[in-house]
């Protein structure tokens, strides 16, 4: 992804915006704690990806490919390569990337997705105000390497790859193949590392039953 610089008073400019509910919120630029949580969600999205479509292996193979997902999933960034992809690659990414500019959200991410795209289904107008969301949190600052074409083309390409009359709502889940890329990129990696304690819990449990059973 292409960025700009900001100066303090840009960082700290607030501008309201009017949802489709009638909701006014406050929109700002993404900072640094934005940044760490939209890496924390794509991460959390691949391995829910992985681990969906490791259910049919069985129990070892499915151990492996977890704990090698987990390994690559803490390299994974929303700013570049396949974590830009998962942000960005459909209206449900995109939809939580712009839901992180505004301050102080009235509503969990869910319901703010669910009131722009009902019943999960891709429409102009959703994608529409994803658009002016993200052009109005940015809109005060000079952009030195992104403009506001940048912008659109995003969401373009996010329409471009959805169907209006379908709901792949939410990113492409990852495929045995990719999962075992995901295994062969633990195997170059050295040296081994264990998961860590906290983070990525709802996987790391899995696996942890998984022994037990």
């Amino acid at each position: 992804m292409k960025e700009a610089r900001f100066t303090t008073e840009d960082l700290n400019k607030r501008t309201a915006y009017t949802l489709p509910n009638g909701q006014t919120v406050l929109l700002r630029v993404l900072r640094r704690a934005d940044y760490d949580s939209l890496n924390q969600w794509i991460r959390t999205e691949y391995l829910r990806g992985v681990s969906e479509a490791v259910r049919g292996l069985d129990r070892v193979s499915r151990q492996e490919l977890l704990l090698a997902a987990i390994s690559h999933a803490a390299q994974l960034s929303f700013q570049f390569g396949e974590g830009s992809d998962i942000l960005l690659n459909s209206a449900f990414g995109l939809g939580r990337m712009v839901y992180q500019l505004i301050d102080n959200p009235p509503m969990p991410f869910d319901a703010f997705y669910t009131m722009l795209f009902p019943d999960e289904f891709i429409n102009v107008d959703g994608l529409s105000c994803l658009t002016q969301m993200m052009t109005t949190a940015y809109s005060h600052i000079k952009m030195t390497n992104i403009t506001q074409s940048d912008m659109a083309a995003i969401i373009q390409q996010a329409l471009d790859e959805s169907t209006l009359s379908s709901p792949p709502a939410r990113p492409k889940r990852v495929s045995k193949a990719r999962a075992k890329k995901a295994k062969n990129a633990k195997k170059k990696s050295t040296p081994k590392k264990k998961p860590v304690a906290g983070k990525f819990t709802n996987v790391t449990k899995e696996i942890e039953d998984e022994k037990v059973s």
